[in-house]
């Protein structure tokens, strides 16, 4: 876990059934208290086609990825959670054309707002001190796909996880790696196992000194020169 963890997290009197967060009846007033200001939601968040990025300079979308893997993983590591627009940028960063397709499945999970959905489901995956138990919560709790899943966690965790993408296996696919028929497998012991066969493909394809973002990045490009 990175970030403080809230205290009522290990009170008995939390119930942190996924989607619906909540205090079991008779909680202590100090529980209650720092129950209700984290759940609170001070710029509620209409669905994604209407969302506001209200503190976002905008200029830090000519260079997402810097962004992300700045200031957004900095923020997640201090406070252990994302903003809504934090969140989205992932997705955007990921696919562009899911972002309303996440905010619909977010919202019909139960939410009553995208910025509590974004708040309780990263603050669950950073609770969660085990990479395969991370990837499970995304992928069988909250219905993202391989892909997604590992963009979110990447960003996240950029020394644990790196980004499924098809053009990387069509890459490591010249080496003689098959990983193709990741794509939209469910989540299984087995598929975690065969993406952690992708993480060290990536790594042993990629110059060693590099980092494993740095692998990533190099892998992702190669095409660009070959074509």
């Amino acid at each position: 876990m990175v970030g403080k963890k809230p205290y009522f997290i290990e009170s008995p009197y939390f119930v942190g059934e996924p989607g619906n967060w909540h205090l079991k009846p008779n909680a202590p007033k100090e529980v209650v208290k720092e129950f209700n200001e984290f759940m609170e939601d001070d710029n509620p968040k209409p669905p994604y086609k209407d969302m506001e990025f209200i503190d976002l300079d905008f200029r830090v979308l000519y260079d997402i990825e810097k962004y992300l893997f700045g200031t957004v993983h900095s923020t997640f590591k201090e406070q252990g959670f994302l903003s809504a627009p934090d969140f989205f940028l992932i997705v955007i960063w990921k696919s562009n054309r899911s972002k309303s397709k996440v905010a619909k499945r977010l919202l019909e999970m139960g939410y009553p707002s995208l910025q509590e959905a974004v708040k309780i489901i990263t603050t669950e995956v950073n609770l969660l001190n085990d990479s395969k138990q991370r990837m499970k919560y995304l992928m069988a709790e909250c219905g993202f796909r391989l892909p997604m899943a590992t963009a979110i966690l990447t960003v996240l965790f950029p020394d644990s996880f790196t980004v499924y993408d098809v053009r990387v296996c069509d890459v490591l696919q010249e080496q003689g790696y098959k990983f193709h028929s990741l794509t939209d497998r469910k989540f299984s012991d087995r598929l975690w196992e065969d993406y952690k066969a992708y993480i060290n493909a990536v790594s042993v394809s990629a110059p060693k000194e590099f980092c494993l973002r740095d692998k990533d990045k190099y892998l992702w490009g190669n095409p660009f020169m070959s074509s």
